[in-house]
């Protein structure tokens, strides 16, 4: 599925197996909560994500079971099960005082094809309306700069001046045990089930390692959502020593850290170019600021020793900011985000990152 192109009507009927289906009221209720994305599909997307009684009790919320059970006139044990088996599903939220409808898009998507013993149910047609819906750049819940990119530890560490919000190995650590969690990568999931109709982890680049296995799973959940992820989804809860060898594998593999745009992490990512992220959306679709660049670039320092391998130009995930021009490694500072990725793999240790940006270049809060 190609990012950014939108479902034609057609195209989404055939979705649905042949003409579009008459959209009641309390779908087009549901959609609306959401501000973002496109407005015509929206509703269309929640009658494939609800039932309609799920979808008149989620157009009640916030609320508790027994608010829900006065609605819909059952009891307030059936409401209790309806409600929790739709969190579980990712499809409303549970929340302190009860229960929340989900009125974001990336969080619908995400929440939704968190665990694999979904998939069946979502099916492909689903997986293909979400991504539709999210892929409506114009409408991106996600400003500008949103989420930062953070360079390899391993390509910055010996370097002056690096700050603690800049190393993503010890910002996990000191987050552990509570706040990290591993779990499958949703955004990985819905663009395979989109394209392929089946979870295929092994279809991505840059080593992922992701299997059904939350254990294997290259998305890290952080701060009080990791417990949420747990206990709803089935997120493992790693020991210190499954999360310091996840770690190593993260930094030598060839997805590129980013993480919201602040000097206080609340939310990690292990994204590819080959994936249908949401922050990589509409930076495929021509909008180069989708990120906010990381404080470095990388620079060919060591000139001699490179030997032209291809090996960066191979593995960069943006836009091949470095390529091999002439036989040497060539870097375009304008295109480059500074992940760190190519002086990681670089065998030759020609490729350096280096610090070009000052320190209020990541906001404080």
């Amino acid at each position: 599925m190609e990012i950014g192109k939108e479902l034609t009507r057609e195209e989404i009927a055939e979705l649905w197996g042949g003409e579009l289906p008459e959209i009641e009221p309390e779908y087009r209720q549901l959609a609306d909560a959401f501000t973002q994305g496109r407005p015509e599909l929206a509703p269309y997307v929640m009658k494939k994500v609800f039932t309609l009684r799920e979808a008149r009790a989620a157009c009640s919320l916030p609320g508790t079971a027994e608010s829900v059970a006065e609605l819909l006139g059952i009891s307030a044990e059936e409401a209790e099960e309806m409600l929790h088996a739709l969190a579980v599903r990712g499809k409303i939220i549970q929340t302190p005082d009860g229960y929340d409808a989900i009125r974001n898009i990336a969080f619908m998507r995400d929440y939704v094809f968190a665990h694999p013993s979904h998939d069946e149910e979502n099916g492909q047609a689903l997986a293909r309306l979400l991504l539709d819906w999210d892929s409506y750049v114009p409408g991106r819940s996600n400003p500008d700069g949103t989420f930062r990119i953070i360079p390899k530890w391993k390509s910055v560490k010996d370097l002056p001046g690096v700050m603690p919000c800049e190393n993503m190995p010890q910002m996990l650590l000191d987050l552990w045990p509570d706040g990290v969690a591993f779990s499958r990568c949703p955004c990985r999931a819905l663009t395979s089930i989109a394209q392929t109709g089946e979870y295929r982890p092994d279809m991505f680049r840059g080593d992922t390692g992701e299997t059904a296995d939350p254990k294997d799973g290259l998305c890290i959940i952080v701060g009080p959502r990791a417990q949420y992820f747990a206990r709803m989804y089935g997120a493992y809860l790693p020991t210190k020593e499954e999360l310091i060898a996840k770690i190593e594998h993260i930094e030598n593999n060839g997805t590129y850290y980013t993480t919201n745009n602040a000097r206080t992490m609340f939310v990690m990512c292990n994204c590819g170019d080959d994936c249908n992220c949401g922050m990589r959306i509409p930076y495929e679709a021509g909008r180069a600021s989708s990120f906010a660049k990381s404080r470095f670039i990388a620079r060919l320092a060591k000139p001699d020793a490179c030997v032209g391998c291809g090996i960066c130009e191979r593995g960069c995930m943006f836009h091949t900011a470095v390529r091999v021009v002439d036989g040497k490694a060539a870097v375009d500072p304008d295109a480059c985000h500074g992940c760190g990725v190519c002086a990681v793999h670089c065998p030759a240790g020609a490729l350096k990152m280096e610090l070009v940006r000052p320190a209020d270049h990541i906001p404080k809060a």
